[in-house]
C-alpha cells in the first residue's frame, strides 16, 4: 500500500502552531478526520519555502509540502502520512488573492513515498516523472 502525499505549490490552508523545525520539518497542523500531522516540505537550495504561523501554512512559489507521521532531521521513506480517502471528501480553503500570473496552484494527490530518494532525495513521485521517480498521481 502507497501513501498518499498533498503537495501543493503557492498553498494556503488552515493550520495550527508549529512545534517541529528541523531541517525538513515546519511544524504541526491538525487534519479533520486524520488528527495531528507534521508538515515538511522540498529542500531547494538548501531551503525549506514553507512557512507556518497560527491560522496559515504558505508553500512558496517552486516548493512542495508534504504531510508526514513524524518529524525528522532528514527525509525518511516511512515519514510521510497515509490519507485513506476513498469514500470520503477532501475540504480546503486556497487564498489566490497574491498569486502572480503563471502560478500553478494546485493541490496534487500522488502514491507517495517512490521506492527511493529522487533528485531533492525527498521520495517525490508524480505522473510526469518529476526527479526521476514516476507514480499515479490525481
Amino acid at each position: 500500500m502507497k501513501r498518499i502525499l498533498v503537495s501543493a505549490v503557492c498553498l494556503t490552508i488552515a493550520a495550527a502552531l508549529p512545534a517541529c523545525n528541523t531541517s525538513v520539518g515546519r511544524g504541526e497542523i491538525y487534519i479533520g478526520g486524520v488528527g495531528e500531522k507534521y508538515v515538511t516540505g522540498q529542500l531547494n537550495g538548501g531551503q525549506i519555502g514553507i512557512t507556518l504561523t497560527n491560522t496559515s501554512m504558505t508553500v512558496q512559489h517552486n516548493y512542495r509540502g508534504y504531510i508526514a507521521d513524524k518529524c525528522e532531521g532528514a527525509y525518511e521513506q516511512d515519514m510521510f502520512t497515509e490519507m485513506m480517502v476513498l469514500g470520503k471528501s477532501l475540504r480546503f480553503t486556497m487564498d489566490v488573492s497574491r498569486l502572480s500570473c503563471g502560478c500553478n496552484a494546485a493541490l496534487y494527490l500522488v502514491a507517495m513515498p517512490a521506492a527511493a530518494p529522487g533528485q531533492g532525495g525527498d521520495y517525490y513521485c508524480d505522473a510526469n516523472d518529476v526527479g526521476g521517480n514516476w507514480c499515479t498521481e490525481m
